[in-house]
């Protein structure tokens, strides 16, 4: 019985430390399929998104994250698209890379 009633503070304790907050989250597919999120910027990341895939975008509203898309896996050029608000969406374009900025 001691047993028990020590493990359920530390159970308690343990759920509360693993929770985090995030700024920004990006979501491809349907269920999660390509789930990334974070606090901060993020680099130019590959991956290939075809044309009329579900995504979806969120920010905490007391951020300015937005996040930029790009038919080339380099992130150079002219963005096919960017977003700084939440959105669900089908792309109408082939896109091969994605990052976040302005967080």
């Amino acid at each position: 019985m001691k047993s028990t009633n020590l493990l359920l503070p530390l159970g308690l304790l343990v759920s509360s430390v693993t929770v985090t907050v995030s700024a920004w989250e990006f979501e491809v597919g349907t269920n999660g399929a390509y789930y990334k999120h974070g606090s901060s910027n993020k680099g130019c990341t590959q991956k290939d998104i075809p044309e009329g895939t579900f995504w979806r975008w969120d920010r905490d509203p007391s951020e300015d994250c937005c996040l930029r898309l790009w038919a080339n896996s380099a992130c150079s050029g002219k963005a096919l698209g960017w977003t700084c608000d939440p959105l669900d969406h089908r792309t109408t374009n082939f896109m091969r890379a994605w990052k976040v900025t302005d967080c």
